[in-house]
């Protein structure tokens, strides 16, 4: 036996690249991003590409970027094998290619873009794991790999996918409003993952229900400071005059002995609350005419409230606890999936708004028809 020791290293790689050339070789001229679960019908004809793709024109302020989405040769089955088995793979190239004064990281950040708003619309995440660079002749100069985030396969798309004109109009039109609205909104910072997150089919329908709440209380929260809606009612001076009062009227009609003081403290536990806007008048300000103007009815706006408390404070659904007294107020849907299916329409709907998208939309909450949003 030998007494040497041995000593080992274990690397993991966030990021892989690969050079074909000297840099200072060959000018780089065409970037193609590996996209990850996009189910999309190429129909264009475009030149230098053997088979049909789908092309966008991406608008900001400053700048317009071309760019093509190329499927991969076996696309068909890709998508399928995804579909089915609610998988990860590359199904399509993002392709755009620099120009004067461009450089590689700027439109890296341009399919970061899109791949965000490609996942809002898809209903799924999607995103890009490589990259490669390519010289005007064609030549493979660079490929990166890179370690980023990717989610199985989810069907919820709030886009007909099968209409390559519609899935278009939602990406172009959206896109200069998303610039604009990523930061302050914190799109890039868990606001589009947890909606998406919600989405998956992993987990109990019950835990998926939960974080679709979350995520909107994650948007309520970040709009509603974004929009100067001020989440107190009262000030701490006016709010302390009146707690003080609201304490002693309590404790004039609440009995002196030991238990019945163990039961003041509860309700002075709860005089807090008071100075604070409920969730019902957050989201009712939110999705007025003079913020993002999200026509939902009242009983709409109800129901939801009632179903985001069942989830919260009972870990089940509306329809699973709500007795007759509450159903008679607020009826409840059928099934725990309807009830499901109802929120996920409310904050697909509220996405829709934000992103200021108007057209044709699948409303999960009414058996995925498509319906237009004014």
């Amino acid at each position: 036996m030998s007494n040497r020791i041995q000593s080992w290293a274990a690397f993991s790689l966030r990021t892989l690249i690969v050079e074909h050339f000297q840099r200072e070789t060959k000018r780089p001229q065409t970037l193609r991003f590996g996209l990850v679960n996009l189910s999309f019908v190429p129909i264009e004809r475009v030149n230098g590409f053997p088979h049909r793709v789908l092309s966008f024109s991406l608008n900001t302020e400053t700048n317009t970027y071309k760019l093509v989405l190329d499927p991969v040769s076996d696309y068909n089955e890709r998508i399928d094998k995804v579909k089915v088995t609610k998988g990860v793979d590359v199904t399509c190239e993002a392709v755009i290619n620099l120009g004067d004064g461009q450089t590689i990281e700027e439109l890296e950040q341009v399919v970061d873009n899109l791949c965000y708003i490609l996942s809002v619309a898809c209903g799924t995440k999607i995103n890009w794991i490589y990259r490669n660079i390519y010289s005007l002749d064609g030549l493979l100069l660079r490929r990166l790999h890179a370690l980023r985030v990717t989610k199985r396969y989810t069907p919820l798309s709030i886009v007909d996918l099968r209409n390559p004109h519609e899935t278009r109009a939602f990406i172009e039109q959206v896109y200069p409003v998303y610039i604009n609205k990523k930061d302050s909104y914190r799109f890039h910072c868990g606001t589009i993952a947890a909606y998406l997150d919600a989405k998956q089919e992993a987990d109990f329908l019950e835990m998926r229900g939960l974080k679709m709440v979350v995520a909107m209380e994650m948007m309520v929260w970040h709009i509603g400071r974004l929009l100067g809606i001020n989440e107190e009612i009262l000030d701490e001076s006016e709010f302390r005059e009146l707690r003080i009062e609201l304490q002693r009227l309590i404790k004039s009609k609440i009995l002196q002995d030991s238990q019945m003081k163990k039961r003041r403290d509860l309700v002075y536990s709860k005089i807090l609350e008071l100075k604070r806007r409920s969730f019902r008048d957050m989201v009712r300000k939110i999705i007025s005419p003079g913020h993002i103007s999200l026509s939902l009815s009242d009983d709409e706006l109800e129901l939801f409230v009632r179903c985001r408390n069942a989830l919260v404070h009972k870990g089940d659904f509306y329809c699973n606890t709500a007795d007759d007294r509450d159903r008679e107020t607020c009826p409840a849907k059928q099934a725990a999936s309807d009830e499901y299916f109802f929120l996920v329409s409310v904050l697909d709907r509220m996405f829709l708004k934000i992103l200021e998208y108007r057209g044709m939309y699948r409303d999960c909450g009414h058996g995925f028809d498509r319906v237009m949003l004014q």
